[in-house]
């Protein structure tokens, strides 16, 4: 899935492609991530991917099987309100806000139930160390952009031909700490004071 607002590098087909035919008998992964908040790299990390929590839906792929196995209509809301907690815990604190406004008419997103159901399922999403896709929706007119954002990021624009892929499908700590902090309430709070003066 691309929107009309990305750029998406000349590797963004082979990563993405690479992904699906590395992951697709692994059902611990939800999906395969073009974008990538710019990350901290541990020297000793050999791989052109890692894995993290929260799908981004700025080009994005998955397989039938695991887009056919989350719940869209959410009917029992009382059920997922008691995991409003775990979900920002999970996935930021701004997870439970997007989904309670998708259920109360607030927004449209398909992204933020398919994230609340990665978190249910306990499953991860691969990411490119450097982002495959550059979002140029922050000029206002974005459905669900402002005209600032804190997700810039490091844009891969080189025509490769091969990854190094994760062979164990695991979360390394520093790159899913650097990730996530794009999602805390301080960084959020600071966004928020920059869509003022941007707006």
């Amino acid at each position: 899935v691309v929107e009309d607002d990305l750029i998406v590098s000349r590797s963004f087909l082979t990563f993405m492609n690479a992904g699906l035919e590395r992951y697709k008998d692994e059902q611990r992964v939800f999906s395969v991530c073009g974008y990538s908040n710019t990350v901290r790299v541990p020297a000793d990390y050999s791989y052109d991917a890692y894995f993290c929590v929260r799908s981004s839906s700025w080009g994005w792929a998955t397989w039938a099987d695991r887009w056919e196995s989350v719940d869209w209509e959410l009917r029992d809301w009382d059920s997922h309100r008691r995991n409003a907690r775990g979900f920002n815990r999970w996935g930021g604190s701004d997870c439970w806000k997007m989904l309670s406004d998708w259920h109360e008419g607030r927004n449209k997103s398909w992204a933020i139930r398919f994230c609340y159901a990665q978190y249910i399922q306990n499953k991860v999403a691969l990411f490119p160390i450097t982002s495959k896709v550059d979002n140029e929706g922050f000029d206002g007119e974005g459905t669900n952009c402002k005209k600032w954002s804190r997700f810039r990021c490091t844009f891969d624009n080189e025509a490769r031909a091969t990854f190094r892929l994760p062979t164990a499908i695991t979360i390394n700590p520093t790159l899913y700490r650097s990730a996530m902090r794009y999602h805390t309430i301080a960084i959020r709070l600071y966004s928020k004071l920059m869509y003022i003066i941007h707006r």
